[in-house]
């Protein structure tokens, strides 16, 4: 074996391996990158929305810190890590809006 490639093949042995990125624990549609099912809506549409009578909760996902700063009138706060095991609170023709 050449020197260069033994070089090559201790430099690889050396470095630790890059940790594989964490997968969500949601499935995520590639195209767009949010959760399979989620869309984007406008503010109008969700004004819309609850000109209809549809219900629906805002919730704010941010840091503790940042929701007690400013949010959204009416938005409650789930952090996003507590998301996951509080969503079956929530009947599911209710519309969930995420900030």
């Amino acid at each position: 074996m050449s020197l260069a490639l033994l070089m090559i093949c201790a430099a690889l042995q050396a470095s630790p391996q890059a940790a594989p990125p964490p997968q969500p624990r949601y499935p995520v549609d590639s195209a767009t990158g949010r959760a399979v099912g989620a869309t984007e809506m406008t503010p109008e549409a969700v004004k819309l929305a609850i000109d209809k009578g549809q219900k629906v909760v805002i919730i704010d996902v941010r840091p503790a810190e940042a929701f007690a700063k400013e949010t959204l009138p009416g938005a409650i706060h789930i952090p996003l890590a507590e998301l996951e095991k509080r969503l079956p609170e929530f009947k599911e023709d209710t519309l969930l809006v995420f900030t």
